[in-house]
């Protein structure tokens, strides 16, 4: 600023032909360094200037950037009209890789051509544009020896997009006339897309916000995969008449239309086969061929993978009070007719684990025990097995828990299932805002499974963030009519919301019902209702007794409260204190700093200090 006044001041000095103005030389000192400067930096200006306008003088009438723009565009179209090609031709992605390089090679050529043969007149080529175009057409070539695009060294599997291509895969229709195939029908899809998530180049949506689409008459192949996100979606059917299975597909992109569909058919000891050959069908049209080809199912006595298949839906559906009797039945029978087949006995653990947790906690932990370490014996990379032993480690080793649900995350690190226990994981170790990341990965990866909604809400309730535990709560009614409505009364009961809490939990049955109606009548000042309330809810928990001092606490009932957490610790509960991590409720923040609080966390070892000595430190995944 001081270097441009001065400027004007001298400007004006030597210009005007005011006789006012002093002569040159009594201008002060200071002024005259200042017009020196000024006059050098407007000198240095207009030669860099005229170099610039040299420079563009030459691109426009050697017309260097309409060759290269032309160049480009041409370029551009050769590729694309290639990459189309690509599927019905055979174009593979090494051919592409080659033709990229090429075509980058190119550009400086046609910018060497333009620059002596774009004037106008200058067609005569001489030494030095020679020798330029051999140093870059050798340079080039080098290039392309050194990267050698059409080799098949390097890793297991090219592709020709860019990008992974996305893909559900549908819970195949039971199309069966004798007997009930659903569990084969729903195994088979479930095995096809666990092959298609071996391959990186894809990127697989898992199946269980697919099967809330699956009965949706309503919802083209299209809508389902514009609702789950993806480019394309395998549906399909299965028909199972004796030992003949009869498998039909179809692949669908996301804008409509049908990519291919196929028939697949044989016997129950062809179902690895067709497995198999859905899924290299699916790799080789929307990736190509693939270094070593496609994964393949691991293969069994095809009897004990119905048998498997049978069990796992049992288990999963549990229809009945005699889910888990049928469900070990089915498993043990597969096993004893296969008795090295892992996946029979991860399930068969999972099984005993949870469905004797109410009747005979130590009982289903040792079973549980004995077919993990065979599991993992046998097989040492399944993620499941190792899983499972995470969770049967708590709450005694906190390190082995950590350690091996460290290695589960580590083998499948985009599985869903895995995702989620690492969030359970960080949970049962007091790090509950550290495991909201991965619970709203999940809800990414399934965004219309109900259950990923819910354990998604209950994580945002227990760090007390009501609103988006409510949020999620609505949404996973939504998608699930019915369910939830206890979820969404807790969280409208933390925001005193008293009149919605109210709609919600009697929207409900049973000993909910009292638990919620009896927070409320407390709140609003009908003490009678409320004891009336919490003595029915009281008798119909007794063998919960975590549950029944929650609600106490709920209440602010302290002597009630912990007489119910003693029993809890008394030996007298059914289900191991451990199970749910009581000490993170936020039912219980008000006894922060409450002695009996404090020993009754050490006692059931969720102590922060017992927790700062466990190292487990998993990123979400990205």
């Amino acid at each position: 600023m001081a270097e441009g006044a001065a400027g004007l001041v001298v400007v004006s000095v030597t210009s005007t032909e005011s006789p006012s103005v002093a002569p040159a030389g009594e201008v002060p000192g200071v002024v005259v360094l200042a017009l020196r400067q000024s006059t050098s930096h407007l000198a240095a200006k207009r030669v860099r200037g005229g170099s610039m306008l040299e420079i563009v003088e030459a691109l426009r009438s050697r017309k260097i950037v309409q060759w290269t723009l032309s160049y480009l565009v041409a370029a551009w179209i050769t590729y694309e009209v290639l990459e189309g090609l690509g599927g019905p031709w055979g174009v593979d992605d090494r051919i592409m890789r080659l033709v990229q390089l090429l075509l980058a090679a190119g550009l400086p050529l046609v910018i060497i051509l333009a620059h002596f043969h774009g004037e106008r007149g200058r067609q005569t080529v001489g030494r030095l544009e020679v020798l330029l175009l051999t140093t870059v057409a050798v340079g080039g070539l080098g290039l392309v020896w050194a990267v050698d695009p059409l080799s098949t060294d390097g890793p297991a599997r090219q592709v020709v997009t860019s990008s992974p291509r996305s893909i559900t895969v549908v819970p195949f229709a039971d199309l069966s006339q004798d007997e009930d195939r659903a569990y084969l029908a729903a195994g088979v899809a479930e095995e096809i897309m666990h092959l298609l998530a071996q391959v990186p180049e894809l990127r697989v949506s898992s199946q269980s916000s697919a099967a809330v689409l699956q009965d949706r008459d309503d919802l083209t192949d299209s809508q389902i995969a514009t609702r789950l996100g993806v480019e394309y979606v395998l549906t399909g059917s299965l028909q199972a008449e004796g030992d003949r299975v009869r498998v039909r597909v179809r692949l669908s992109p996301a804008e409509g239309g049908l990519r291919f569909s196929s028939n697949y058919e044989g016997t129950m000891a062809d179902v690895f086969a067709m497995q198999d050959s859905v899924a290299a069908d699916v790799v080789t049209d929307l990736v190509g061929e693939i270094l070593g080809g496609p994964p393949t199912s691991a293969r069994t006595n095809p009897q004990a993978y119905e048998l498997f298949l049978r069990g796992r839906h049992v288990e999963r559906q549990r229809s009945d009070d005699e889910w888990y009797s049928r469900s070990a039945g089915l498993l043990e029978q597969a096993l004893a007719i296969e008795p090295d087949h892992v996946p029979s006995m991860v399930q068969l653990a999972v099984v005993h684990f949870e469905g004797l947790a109410f009747r005979d906690p130590p009982e289903g932990r040792r079973l549980a025990r004995e077919l993990i370490d065979r599991a993992l014996a046998l097989d040492s990379t399944n993620a499941r097995a190792h899983s499972a032993l995470s969770a049967l480690l708590h709450p005694d080793d906190l390190h082995g828990m950590a350690r091996e649900m460290e290695r589960a995350y580590e083998l499948a690190p985009r599985d869903p299932q895995i995702v989620l226990e690492v969030a359970i994981t960080l949970s049962l170790l007091g790090r509950d805002r550290e495991a909201i990341p991965f619970h709203e990965w999940v809800t990414r990866a399934e965004p219309l499974d109900p259950l990923a909604r819910t354990n998604l809400a209950v994580a945002y309730y227990i760090v007390g963030r009501w609103e988006d535990a409510l949020r999620q709560r609505e949404i996973a009614l939504e998608l699930q009519p019915g369910q939830g409505q206890v979820g969404r009364g807790m969280a409208l009961l933390q925001m005193e919301r008293l009149d919605e809490a109210r709609e919600a939990f009697e929207a409900t049955e049973g000993p909910s019902q009292d638990l919620g109606l009896a927070v409320i009548a407390h709140r609003e000042g009908r003490p009678g209702e409320a004891a009336e309330r919490m003595a029915r809810f009281e008798a119909a928990s007794a063998a919960r007794p975590a549950f029944v001092a929650m609600a106490y606490a709920m209440l602010e009932d302290r002597e009630m409260t912990f007489r119910w957490l003693d029993t809890l610790t008394a030996g007298n509960a059914s289900v191991s204190p451990a199970l749910m991590p009581i000490a993170s409720r936020p039912e219980f923040a008000w006894l922060e700093g409450d002695r009996r609080w404090e020993a009754f966390k050490v006692r059931v070892g969720q102590d922060e200090e017992r927790f700062s000595e466990v190292r487990f430190d998993p990123s979400p995944p990205g």
